[in-house]
């Protein structure tokens, strides 16, 4: 059954519009990406971080699988109080003995957002 030219642009433009908030969000994540790997490298966390192996901090290879975002935005927001009050954050620390714990970064709960969004993304492209 052949479908009318007129049905097939309307059932096209319906589908396109159905999938455009679907778009956004996916242009607004990696937007938000691209600041956190900006902040990542102004605010040198490469300095002690990678994906795939371990330097003076942890891997972060995986980390958004391991740890909730939520966890993520504790530690972010405060990590000297994540090694004090939270067994996970306390067993790190103890892994890499010698090396200080993370210096609180100051940052703002976007800039948290941003990092957390480039930690996803570094995550799906190893997956």
């Amino acid at each position: 059954m052949r479908v009318p030219k007129v049905l097939w642009l309307v059932l096209t433009c319906a589908a396109a519009v159905g999938f455009a908030p679907v778009l956004q969000a996916q242009q607004q994540d990696m937007a938000l990406a691209t600041r956190g790997e900006k902040l990542f490298v102004l605010r040198s966390c490469y300095g002690c971080h990678t994906f795939g192996r371990h330097l003076a901090g942890p891997d972060l290879a995986g980390v958004t699988a391991r740890r909730s975002a939520d966890w993520l935005r504790k530690f972010l927001a405060d990590p000297e109080v994540m090694v004090r009050t939270d067994s996970t954050a306390a067993r790190l620390w103890e892994a890499n003995k010698g090396y200080p714990v993370m210096r609180i970064q100051k940052l703002n709960p976007q800039e948290i957002e941003a990092l957390i969004q480039y930690l996803q993304k570094q995550d799906s492209r190893k997956g």
